[in-house]
């Protein structure tokens, strides 16, 4: 061998060891992390493990939970003929027989324990900062442990979901997706957006890669639907229609204008032609976003996801029979964001602290209402919907306006990360 080639060798040697010695040291602390985490999300379920949980809890979970136990899976599904799709039906099943004896209140929160614990991994695992792990934790405790909603269930395929998206993974992105929309229906509403960004990112794949991916979340997907169905259709269609009311203390539109025409603070049945308004507002909102989406204006996966996201707060504030909980699809997306585009970070906190505002107000830490349904309740409530409608104007519109700059400006080079969205 020449010397210069030893030389050379004898170079790379220590370089090689320093970079294995350095990915080790990440590999321990991101272990160190994961288990910190995982054990305070543990310690923050037993810390809420006794309390009740919202109405719900009692009239519609634990029914349902009896339901798999007695009938089983595929017929318990049927009769429990809510506006749900099986993924919750299913894991109520495996989680029942995890645990026979086991009384369901336990089986129940173990259940939200686990799931919370999951989605704390897999966030961990993939942002490998602690503060935005401890956020991520405090923004789903409340709803997760405390008060019992079952929108935990999905946050760990929905987190996968999207990591995936940035990663440029889009096989393992849809089928993540679609196994939290199999949970809950509530993310199918950022399919569209979502769809922009996997048909695109599919193009960079083999295109055998591509058919053989496709042909096996399509046999997947339809066999799910031949067990389930009708009752898979049926809820499909119950969640489409709607509840028949103003909002589902929901701080929106609805709600406001529900108030402002004085009625009560509460859920309150409306007819058809107020909903089929707030329907059509919604849709005049919504579906402008979405075509912006699909156009050169948002350029990268980061864009389209904020877009995403504000179509996603015009369901939530326009569209009508909207449940109080329902903001935990957007707040799970918008902490993904802020890990690949820093600048969002302060769009996430607030929105965490406006989702778990809205549920505080509703059902305090455990479950209990602490406002009645009178004059100090629509005051607050009003001048918070209010706020959030100001809020999203004023995003739209810097948003809006900063896509319109970036593309005047005809840059072909990344965001600097000075705009509004990065």
């Amino acid at each position: 061998m020449p010397a210069a080639a030893k030389i050379h060798g004898a170079g790379r040697a220590p370089a090689i060891g320093w970079m294995t010695a350095h990915r080790e040291k990440a590999g321990i602390r991101t272990i160190g992390m994961v288990a910190a985490t995982g054990t305070l999300s543990a310690l923050v379920s037993i810390l809420f493990w006794g309390t009740p949980g919202t109405a719900d809890v009692e009239e519609v979970w634990l029914p349902w939970l009896d339901s798999v136990k007695r009938f089983g899976l595929i017929a318990g599904y049927a009769d429990i003929a809510d506006n749900y799709p099986p993924g919750t039906a299913a894991l109520l099943t495996i989680a029942a027989k995890l645990m026979p004896g086991v009384d369901d209140r336990i089986v129940l929160k173990t259940l939200c324990a686990v799931a919370q614990f999951l989605s704390v991994v897999a966030f961990a695992l993939n942002t490998k900062r602690i503060a935005w792990v401890l956020v991520y934790l405090a923004a789903v405790a409340l709803s997760g442990s405390a008060l019992g909603y079952l929108d935990i269930l999905y946050a760990a395929p929905l987190l996968v979901a999207l990591f995936a998206l940035f990663d440029e993974r889009p096989i393992v992105s849809i089928a993540a997706f679609a196994a939290a929309s199999l949970i809950k229906w509530q993310p199918l509403i950022m399919a569209p957006f979502l769809a922009i960004i996997w048909i695109e990112q599919a193009r960079a794949l083999p295109r055998r890669i591509v058919v053989i991916a496709g042909v096996v979340l399509l046999a997947c997907g339809t066999a799910v639907i031949g067990l389930f169905w009708p009752e898979i259709w049926l809820a499909f269609c119950r969640a489409l229609g709607g509840p028949p009311y103003w909002s589902g203390n929901a701080l929106n539109l609805p709600w406001l204008a529900q108030l402002v025409l004085g009625y009560p603070a509460q859920f309150l049945f409306v007819s058809d032609g107020p909903r089929l308004a707030a329907r059509i507002l919604f849709c005049l909102v919504y579906l402008p976003i979405l075509i912006l989406a699909a156009t050169p204006f948002a350029k990268d996966t980061a864009q389209r996801l904020v877009l995403a996201l504000l179509g996603f707060a015009a369901y939530f504030l326009f569209a009508p029979g909207v449940h109080e909980n329902h903001l935990f699809v957007p707040m799970v997306a918008s902490l993904v964001l802020a890990q690949r585009l820093p600048r969002f970070g302060w769009a996430a906190l607030a929105l965490a602290i406006f989702a778990n505002l809205n549920l505080v107000i509703f059902y305090g830490f455990d479950g209990t209402p602490p406002f009645l349904a009178g004059r100090p309740l629509a005051v607050l409530t009003a001048g918070l919907a209010a706020f959030a409608l100001c809020a999203f104007v004023w995003v739209a519109w810097h948003l809006l306006r900063s896509l319109y700059l970036d593309q005047v400006r005809h840059r072909k080079r990344p965001s600097s990360g000075k705009s509004f969205i990065g």
